[in-house]
């Protein structure tokens, strides 16, 4: 009997979603190829199969096939052939399975990088707090620096800043290239002060350079006011005012106001000041006040800062007259009224006798400042006043002040000094029994009392000072009334 004739293995045919997958996610565009996958079979060694004859199957791709991301794929260019696969059997039988490209049209390879995989890789910045006890090297490794390129960019700080400065709780920017394993250090910045920073980046040379940087602060114009309840300080931290300003505030009006004895339950305070930001919003200080306002019983104080035409600036009422006085009321900042002028049991002698100034009790230390521009006439121990500052103003007036624990160092007898210019610091010397300053107004060699001097206003604007002053006014009245608004319609 004739042996039965083997029937040959029947051919596969793949998708073409398959071998689409399989172009696009080569990146290729394939256009007018065929796709042989030549596979592994169980042998065979009966009959050998010729390759198949045109039997492939044309199949159109997919039109809504979308592109890898990494390439952009062309599209099939008009009387382009379909692309055919088919499984053959023309592989070795005994070989792995391998798919073949044939027919290929070599025009058609197009391949086109995304345009953002064409961009230099984006640093990385990390921010990284100073501890105590760090040094630069210590931060720079800390983030992923390497060793030796930490070592070149704390080099390129010398003659522009020395690392020991940095202080505990400072945050250091530190700038490494994105993606590279080796982590190449590209910068950093420090801060330095409040509107500087230094940056040290990569020159030409590959190397670093470091220069200093003067940031560009945010301004804002802020509005705080209340009514006072128990102290002004306390009413007006409430109100959301920094410290420092509270006491800009109280100098301002320390020519009109006794901030010990004048102010009273229920007086309300207004005042608009600059606030200085950096870029990033993380640091800010308070500058100067712009208006302020001091409702003290039947008073009424209205100021206004004003830059006259020489830059200098200064304040003054709603008419132009300037709020700075010949003398001082208290020339001395949180202070404590402790004793006045009068007669008065003296707390060392132990007996009454005239009491021939005004007492303010502070910390030692606390700076005591001129209460008007004059010379200083004398300078030095001064039996009971202990040390002891005279300034004279003019022909009439004189001031005085006691029990120092040391003066300013460059002042002497014969110095000029200004109004608001510091001339020593508080103490207990001389017949003292706490720290506290002694201050006397003397009109033509007699004490007076200083609560009772009368005040001159040392200066008037008139002509076209007072009309630029003018508009400045109605300016800071109608920001005012802007910052004010927000609050009312809340409290509606």
């Amino acid at each position: 009997m004739r042996p039965r004739k083997a029937r040959p293995a029947p051919i596969r045919w793949v998708p073409l979603m398959t071998a689409a997958g399989l172009a696009f996610t080569a990146g290729f565009g394939v256009a007018g190829a065929t796709f042989h996958y030549l596979g592994n079979r169980a042998p065979e060694p009966q009959t050998e199969l010729a390759p198949p004859q045109a039997a492939a199957i044309p199949v159109a791709a997919p039109a809504e096939l979308e592109p890898a991301a990494l390439f952009a794929q062309p599209g099939p260019s008009a009387g382009a052939p379909a692309v055919q696969v088919a499984l053959t059997a023309d592989a070795p039988t005994d070989g792995p399975g391998i798919w073949a490209l044939t027919n290929l049209d070599q025009s058609s390879l197009v391949a086109e990088a995304a345009p953002e995989l064409l961009l230099p890789p984006e640093d990385e910045v990390l921010e990284v707090e100073v501890e105590k006890g760090d040094t630069l090297i210590d931060i720079l490794q800390r983030a992923g620096a390497v060793g030796s390129e930490a070592q070149a960019a704390i080099a390129a700080l010398k003659g522009v800043y020395d690392p020991r400065q940095l202080r505990a709780g400072a945050r250091v920017s530190v700038a490494l290239e994105s993606g590279d394993e080796t982590s190449p250090l590209q910068g950093l910045t420090i801060p330095i002060a409040f509107a500087q920073e230094l940056k040290v980046d990569r020159d030409e040379a590959g190397g670093f350079s470091a220069r200093t940087v003067e940031l560009t602060l945010d301004r804002e114009d802020v509005l705080a006011g209340g009514t006072i309840s128990g102290s002004l300080y306390d009413s007006a931290r409430a109100a959301g005012m920094p410290a420092e300003t509270i006491m800009r505030f109280v100098k301002l009006l320390s020519w009109d106001v006794d901030f010990q004895r004048d102010l009273k339950e229920g007086d309300r305070f207004e005042v608009i000041y600059d606030r200085l930001s950096t870029p990033d919003g993380r640091e800010a200080r308070y500058d100067d006040i712009s208006f302020a306002r001091l409702v003290n019983g039947e008073r009424d104080f209205i100021l206004y800062r004003f830059e006259r035409e020489d830059g200098s600036r200064a304040w003054y009422d709603a008419n132009g007259k300037s709020v700075r006085k010949s003398l001082l009321r208290t020339p001395i900042d949180g202070a404590r009224l402790s004793s006045g002028f009068g007669m008065r049991r003296h707390p060392v002698l132990g007996y009454s006798r005239m009491h021939k100034g005004t007492d303010f009790a502070a910390p030692t230390g606390t700076p005591i400042y001129a209460a008007g521009d004059g010379v200083i006439e004398m300078r030095g121990r001064n039996r009971g006043y202990g040390n002891y500052i005279r300034i004279r103003h003019n022909a009439e007036y004189a001031t005085a002040y006691g029990h120092m624990s040391r003066f300013a160092k460059q002042l002497k007898v014969g110095s000029k000094v200004r109004q608001g210019e510091v001339i020593g610091y508080v103490g207990t010397t001389g017949l003292s029994t706490g720290p506290h300053l002694h201050y006397e107004v003397l009109h033509r060699g007699a004490q007076i009392n200083p609560m009772s001097v009368k005040q001159n206003v040392a200066e008037e604007l008139s002509g076209k000072e007072l009309a630029r002053f003018k508009a400045e006014r109605d300016r800071l009245d109608a920001l005012r009334r802007q910052l004010a608004a927000p609050a009312q319609v809340a409290q509606n």
